[in-house]
């Protein structure tokens, strides 16, 4: 009895301590001093207080939770990168005291949390066993996401207008100029939809119907499993609360369709593991899922084919012969069609290919990177660089945070030096030099090279806008006049607007950090619950994101919708699905059996 009234004193100190700590940095500071990357650390400080009243629960830890838990906090604060932390305005009017207390309060309370999460999520979970409550709960949810993706798609006549972008693919498809730039494949998609309805808004409602398809599957596979009133509820909560995903259906682009897609497929991948017999019901919409993300984006077919033929050779391994010919028939079938848009659209469209710069875009961004930054280039390397411009220039056209300044005939550098770049790389092989470079300068200087080269995918994996970055999102679009704005696009615009001027919400809705970070937690519990199988549904998206932290151009979130809709998914099934710890092997429990006879004999 004593000890708990002690442990419960030393709990409410400890409590007031860190509300001390966070009222002091939010009340004390300046709007110009709170930086994204300040709030961002307050938040295990948040959850240290919120968690300390359960410290009694945190009594099964094994010593792979610590490790776990260690893991993530470190991943934590490379992925908030604390270095920016120390760099913020508040961090530094703090004493030297004050900052070495602040940052291992940060430690300590974010390995406090990891440690809670890793065993709440661990902990057996109460099964639904009401049938009527599963179904009640599954309409729910699904009524519920089909009403604000309707919402969304009847808020304007033809969605959210982007010149550069919505422009061009309505420009090439109404004049029926046929390029890869936003891919033949989706160019052609357009093309069928404008047959309906000759504007944007024809993709709009295609996209609208698409997603509430896809979440309809993804509850449906929820419900069909223990703690599915769970699952389902925190999906729809949390689909509906970052609300990203929804606000991307008013939008023509290529991102939107593909990250159903790649969604789409890790989905079937799960299906395709687990279920014990496979129906067409949902072989199909795996096919189509696999081609959508394998015809929609450059390089799509990368990520797709990885992770569904890593998931083939897993059920090899398993002898689920039946499911592995019934799987690799839907990845053919999913080929086919995508060799038949291929084909159709190089030469029956005569299609006109990108040009060759366009493939060098992150290389030649390093190159100017590096003269930017003083780095020691060859004299022969130099030379090739001023057949371009003088190389002074090289390091004036370097932008931080977009790349195309560097490597765009929109750029700083210009369309007639971009041009004689392309030149160079048709004719003389600029293009292999430049990969030559790039890797001298990456052999040389590794740490510069990394570090520039995660700049400008930072919306990506940097869990907070960095304190010389900048965020972006679609609702600050402005309204297009040749557009009718309807009753519903206030609550929508202002709820948009709500989540990208918040603290916190601005980076959780508009950048891919947080979401990246849900997705490695889920990876951990899943390992530690012994389901490693369901790690080949991440496949496609782990391929995807280390591609784009190669080439991600700019700050803007189409880049990371991917991420953040794969965590929708992901974190509910890994924190509810059921745990294969308690289970043991066949053989195990025959060994068990024979150790005890022996022991009886003897």
């Amino acid at each position: 009895m004593k000890m708990n009234v002690k442990r419960n004193i030393l709990i409410c100190i400890l409590e007031l301590i860190i509300i001390g700590i966070v009222f002091k940095v939010l009340l004390f500071s300046s709007s110009g001093e709170m930086s994204n990357v300040m709030y961002a650390s307050l938040l295990p400080l948040i959850g240290a207080a919120v968690l300390l009243p359960y410290y009694s629960k945190l009594s099964a830890l094994t010593p792979k939770m610590y490790c776990a838990s260690g893991i993530l906090t470190v991943i934590y604060f490379l992925m908030l990168s604390i270095f920016q932390l120390f760099a913020t305005n508040r961090f530094q009017s703090m004493s030297t005291v004050g900052q070495c207390a602040y940052t291992a309060a940060l430690i300590v309370c974010m390995y406090y949390c990891m440690l809670h999460i890793v065993q709440m999520s661990i902990q057996k979970k109460s099964d639904d066993t009401d049938l009527k409550k599963q179904k009640r709960t599954f309409w729910f949810c699904f009524a519920a996401v089909a009403f604000v993706t309707i919402l969304c798609v009847i808020a304007t006549d033809q969605g959210v207008w982007i010149s550069d972008d919505v422009g061009t693919v309505d420009i090439a498809v109404t004049n029926e100029a046929w390029n890869d730039w936003h891919t033949v494949g989706y160019q052609m998609l357009v093309w069928l939809c404008y047959q309906v309805v000759p504007n944007p808004g024809s993709v709009v409602f295609l996209n609208g119907l698409l997603w509430i398809i896809l979440n309809y599957f993804i509850l449906l596979y929820f419900f069909k499993m223990k703690n599915s009133n769970k699952m389902m509820i925190f999906y729809a909560v949390a689909s509906i609360a970052v609300f990203t995903p929804f606000y991307y259906t008013q939008v023509m682009y290529k991102d939107v369709i593909f990250s159903m897609g790649l969604v789409g497929e890790s989905l079937f991948i799960l299906y395709l593991i687990h279920a014990e017999k496979l129906k067409w019901r949902y072989l199909i919409p795996g096919m189509v899922a696999v081609f959508f993300t394998m015809t929609f984006r450059h390089m799509g077919s990368v990520p797709a084919l990885l992770g569904i033929l890593i998931a083939l050779v897993y059920l090899v391994g398993k002898k689920k012969y039946k499911k592995l010919l019934l799987g690799s028939v839907v990845t053919l079938c999913a080929l086919v069609l995508n060799g038949t848009v291929s084909y159709v659209g190089e030469h029956v469209l005569k299609a006109e290919p990108n040009p060759a710069y366009v493939t060098y875009g992150s290389p030649l961004y390093m190159i100017s990177a590096a003269v930017h930054d003083g780095i020691e280039l060859d004299e022969n390397d130099v030379a090739l660089l001023e057949q371009v411009m003088p190389l002074d220039e090289w390091g004036n056209v370097y932008n931080k945070y977009w790349i195309d300044d560097a490597s765009r005939t929109w750029g700083k550098i210009g369309a007639e030096r971009i041009a004689k770049i392309n030149d160079l790389i048709e004719k003389e092989g600029f293009g292999k030099q430049l990969i030559r470079m790039n890797a001298e300068i990456f052999i040389h200087h590794p740490v510069f090279y990394a570090s520039r080269l995660l700049d400008p995918s930072s919306i990506l994996w940097q869990i907070a806008q960095p304190n010389d970055g900048y965020n972006w999102a679609l609702v600050n679009v402005a309204p297009n006049e040749g557009i009718t704005y309807k009753g519903a696009y206030p609550i929508i615009q202002n709820y948009g607007m709500f989540t990208f001027q918040s603290p916190i919400l601005q980076d959780l809705c508009w950048r891919g950090g947080y979401c990246l970070f849900f997705l490695i937690i889920s990876v951990a519990i899943l390992l530690l619950k012994r389901r490693r199988a369901d790690l080949i549904a991440l496949v496609p998206i782990a391929i995807f994101d280390v591609l784009m932290i190669i080439t991600t151009p700019s700050q803007d979130p189409r880049f990371v919708i991917e991420t953040i809709e794969m965590a929708l998914l992901v974190v509910p099934y890994a924190i509810f699905v059921e745990s294969k710890t308690g289970h043991v092997s066949k053989k195990k429990k025959e060994y068990k059996k024979r150790e005890l006879e022996i022991e009886r004999k003897s």
